[in-house]
């Protein structure tokens, strides 16, 4: 890949040399040449915005609306504020607040950022315009609380102590497991995760300070989604940023293999015990779900319906033109550059291109990684200006 990419800089130094009129489609553009049906653009209203933060928590979804993100902004050709070195800025591994002096530097200011981190309003602020749209996802603990324990047990310090024992044991003596803060490697995802990556202490769970930080989060971020009413939630996004329900597409990123109908129905007392145990995330996903469906009566039930069948249409076309019919496990996709990442080898289902897809950039970007998305924006941004992405955006689609 690094070979790859050093040529592909070669070759744009020996291209700014000459004049080259580019003749490939533009990126993430359909026409009806690459399916054979009637030609469809991705249109933006001139009111449409472009800066917006997105704090990505984890096991929420949060990968499939990163995606959505990543391919709105390359294809607007923005700026996007991304780690320095790797997908994950230094301070997210220690369980610190994110500083601006993370971000890779570039030449002009940022429009979008959407990676994990430890919320910190000042810095972000600092990198971002005054104006860019806050917006986070939140899940039901109870099924955030499982999926986490399965997915990080290698990873987080706490699950990691309780794997012999499983969930239940863990939930039958918790504090025998979780040691508080700095307990090596992602030790706050076993306690009121979703609050910690917001910036707020998980240790402590009295009313006072719980409500106090959720009407702080809620003064700062002008949506939150809810990962179980995903589609209504992206619909409320596309509003907020003026964008096209076509903007908002999407196949699903990062799902555990039988994650959803294929979870076991645990008793209704384990899920209190994690609601007990994570009480500040608890109320946290309790306030944000009410005032999700305060927003959805203002966006009003007809206009919701519409566009609802116009989503469900766009998924259902690009499913079908893009992608084999079944997904497989992340183990079985032989092209490590759509292969998504996975601790303690769990299997992640991925959608497949169909051989007639394989060069149409649109269904590449639906499925491409976050690690490969961060790779072509840094190269991206690193070595162009503006006059020059539309030469540079061929070559880094040909390199992959």
């Amino acid at each position: 890949m690094k070979v790859k990419i050093y040529f592909a800089m070669l070759w744009y130094c020996l291209l700014t040399l000459v004049t080259v009129k580019d003749k490939r489609n533009h990126p993430f553009q359909l026409t009806g040449a690459d399916f054979g049906q009637a030609s469809v653009t991705l249109n933006h209203s001139a009111a449409s915005r472009r800066d917006l933060f997105l704090l990505k928590t984890h096991k929420t979804g949060s990968s499939t609306l990163q995606n959505i993100l990543a391919r709105y902004a390359w294809e607007n050709k923005l700026f996007v504020g991304l780690p320095a070195g790797s997908i994950l800025f230094r301070s997210y591994h220690r369980g610190k607040p994110f500083s601006i002096q993370e971000l890779q530097s570039v030449s002009r200011s940022f429009n979008m950022m959407f990676h994990h981190m430890v919320f910190n309003r000042n810095e972000v602020s600092l990198a971002l315009p005054q104006d860019a749209i806050f917006v986070t996802i939140l899940r039901d603990p109870a099924t955030l609380f499982r999926s986490a324990f399965k997915y990080f047990r290698d990873v987080s310090s706490p699950f990691r102590r309780a794997k012999d024992v499983g969930l239940d044991g863990f939930l039958r003596a918790p504090n025998a497991y979780f040691k508080g803060p700095e307990d090596g490697g992602y030790w706050w995802l076993a306690k009121n995760g979703m609050f910690y990556d917001l910036g707020f202490d998980n240790m402590n769970e009295s009313t006072e300070y719980v409500k106090r930080s959720i009407r702080l989060i809620d003064e700062t971020f002008q949506l939150v989604i809810i990962t179980e009413y995903f589609d209504i939630g992206i619909l409320l996004l596309k509003e907020i940023m003026h964008w096209t329900v076509k903007d908002v597409v999407y196949v699903t990123m990062n799902a555990r293999k039988h994650g959803a109908s294929g979870r076991s129905r645990e008793a209704p007392q384990l899920s209190q015990k994690i609601y007990n145990w994570n009480k500040a995330d608890t109320a946290l996903y309790q306030y944000f779900n009410a005032s999700f469906w305060n927003r959805v009566k203002e966006f009003g039930e007809e206009k919701l319906k519409s566009e609802l069948k116009e989503l469900q249409f766009w998924k259902r076309y690009y499913r079908e033109s893009c992608f084999e019919d079944d997904m497989i496990p992340n183990e079985r996709v032989n092209d490590e550059i759509f292969r998504m990442f996975s601790p303690n080898e769990l299997s992640i289902m991925q959608y497949q291109l169909r051989n007639s897809a394989k060069n149409n950039r649109t269904c590449i970007g639906m499925i491409l990684p976050e690690h490969q998305w961060w790779r072509m924006m840094s190269y991206r941004q690193r070595i162009v200006s503006n006059s020059d992405w539309r030469l540079l955006d061929g070559m880094l689609w040909d390199i992959i």
